[in-house]
């Protein structure tokens, strides 16, 4: 695929897909999309070794945190127990209302129903803003870096997870409009700089292919595993970028 030709999706249809998709699921958007099958589940247990890889980069306590594109609250406990304060924004109606149930146990966490493109937020209030597998649903690639920068206060963190153009997804998204605003990783970093970050991690989120078979899905565990621990300098992005479908970045608030 390639993501130069593709139209990034407007916030209306992601907004009425995702609440039309949800009326379809009576177990709610997580279950389904993490734990439908030995992929997603194995999409889960990545993208869970990711996230906790890089918030071990922030600290164990903190002020407030902002979450963009929240969904259905799958990735939030992991952070929620850290700050003050969360603020949750979802543009699907039927997303918030799941996370509130899922999330209901956390008494710290504020619900918007938004646009993050819409939305102003309040200069330097956050000590960590996290987006998780959503970028890419979003028109203005910069205007969504700038307003997360404008967020944080100086030396705060980012924790940015989206999907890769540059994986073979062989017609995956044929005829699937939803994605459209994937960017090459190394255009990514790029567009995080000149909005005031410096990247400081580039972990592979999910990686691997041919993984409906239980031997592919040990061995890329593994490289996973490996290539979580080592240092950015030793990881190869430029192989990484072929062969991981998604991709999580740590970047910090000059």
């Amino acid at each position: 695929m390639n993501s130069d030709k593709r139209k990034p999706p407007d916030s209306v249809f992601v907004r009425d897909t995702y609440d039309t998709l949800l009326e379809k699921l009576p177990q709610g958007y997580s279950e389904f999309r993490w734990n439908e099958n030995v992929v997603s589940r194995f999409h889960y247990r990545q993208s869970r070794r990711a996230l906790l890889r890089a918030l071990a980069t922030v600290p164990v306590k903190m002020g407030r945190a902002l979450e963009v594109g929240g969904g259905g609250g799958a990735w939030t406990p992991f952070f929620a127990a850290r700050a003050a304060q969360v603020d949750f924004l979802d543009i699907s109606g039927e997303m918030l209302r799941e996370a509130q149930s899922k999330l209901a146990r956390f008494q710290n966490i504020r619900y918007m129903h938004t646009d993050f493109l819409e939305w102003e937020p309040e200069p330097a209030a956050y000590d960590l803003v996290v987006s998780i597998r959503n970028l890419e649903y979003m028109q203005d690639t910069s205007a969504v870096l700038a307003r997360m920068s404008r967020a944080l206060r100086q030396g705060g963190t980012l924790i940015l997870s989206t999907k890769n153009p540059q994986f073979d997804w062989k017609g995956y998204f044929d005829g699937k409009a939803l994605h459209g605003g994937q960017i090459p990783v190394a255009t990514l970093t790029t567009l995080l700089h000149e909005c005031g970050f410096a990247v400081t991690h580039i972990y592979p989120a999910i990686i691997g292919k041919r993984i409906r078979y239980a031997p592919m899905r040990f061995i890329w565990d593994v490289l996973q595993r490996v290539s979580l621990r080592l240092p950015r300098s030793l990881v190869p992005l430029s192989l990484l970028k072929y062969i991981s479908e998604s991709f999580l970045i740590v970047a910090q608030k000059i």
